[in-house]
């Protein structure tokens, strides 16, 4: 019997695959357990039009992370922090604080998107590594300059 499969089942495959299974696996346990549908002419046509759509808003949403990541790319974020007479800030530099900054230049990106293995101390240049999905990363440059706080 051909079903397609509503839910990822490791031994038999993803979720809107269409299989062969035997009739009494298909009707007493796939069916009943809403893991699987009967697989006739509409619900295969039903199930390709879903992935179609599925793959459309995959590409868009990939095309305008892009879009993102080269923004990301040519900002230079400037952060200024005051400091003490070793160049060492009071205070450090967080993903938060980069976070707020790219929102006032017009990018809101969440501060769990930035890579920052531990806060910045100290003045400079720094790369940071901003992940804004799986398969594309952005390098953002940040430069940090302290003010003499009285």
């Amino acid at each position: 019997m051909k079903v397609i499969l509503k839910s990822e089942i490791p031994t038999l495959g993803k979720v809107g695959d269409v299989i062969n299974v035997k009739d009494g696996y298909a009707i007493n346990y796939l069916i009943p357990k809403q893991l699987a549908m009967i697989a006739d002419t509409g619900s295969v046509k039903a199930i390709n039009h879903q992935k179609m759509m599925v793959e459309h808003i995959k590409k868009k949403f990939l095309k305008s992370t892009t879009d993102i990541k080269q923004r990301i790319e040519n900002t230079e974020l400037v952060l200024e922090k005051p400091m003490g007479d070793q160049e060492k800030l009071f205070g450090a530099v967080t993903a938060q604080d980069i976070s707020e900054a790219l929102e006032k230049s017009g990018l809101k990106i969440d501060k769990r998107k930035i890579e920052l293995d531990t806060p910045i101390h100290s003045i400079g240049l720094y790369n940071i590594v901003v992940k804004l999905h799986p398969e594309i990363i952005a390098n953002l440059k940040v430069k940090v300059v302290g003010r003499v706080s009285e």
